[in-house]
């Protein structure tokens, strides 16, 4: 099955409505945009610190509270073993900061890291 494009992705979580009030939208466009620049942010993140050089495509995915899940998955090759990894960055609704997860094979969560871009890139002022 192909990827999805970038732009689906969108247009289905700004779809999602609420179960009690449908004229009210789950996940905002404003949501939407922090994801994709803090995506970026990330990917440079992971590049430094991990040694991982060409990520995949990230998938968009509605996350819980409003929050959207920015997901990378792919496999790199370590120490002559080829490792699968699963990337995962949450950004919430509410505040300017992003939590940026490097998940192993065996669940576990490392290079936990907050991800701060200035404010300026996401609103005009």
């Amino acid at each position: 099955m192909g990827e999805i494009p970038l732009y689906l992705q969108i247009k289905s979580i700004l779809s999602l409505k609420d179960t009690s009030d449908h004229r009210r939208q789950l996940y905002s466009k404003v949501t939407l945009e922090k994801a994709i620049c803090y995506s970026l942010m990330a990917e440079r993140v992971v590049k430094i610190r991990k040694g991982i050089k060409h990520l995949p495509e990230p998938e968009l995915l509605p996350g819980p509270n409003g929050s959207i899940d920015v997901v990378w998955k792919g496999r790199f090759c370590e120490r002559g073993f080829i490792e699968p990894y699963r990337i995962l960055l949450n950004v919430p609704i509410e505040d300017k900061t992003a939590e940026l997860f490097y998940l192993t094979t065996d669940g576990k969560r490392n290079l936990k890291t907050n991800i701060y871009l200035h404010p300026s890139l996401f609103y005009k002022q």
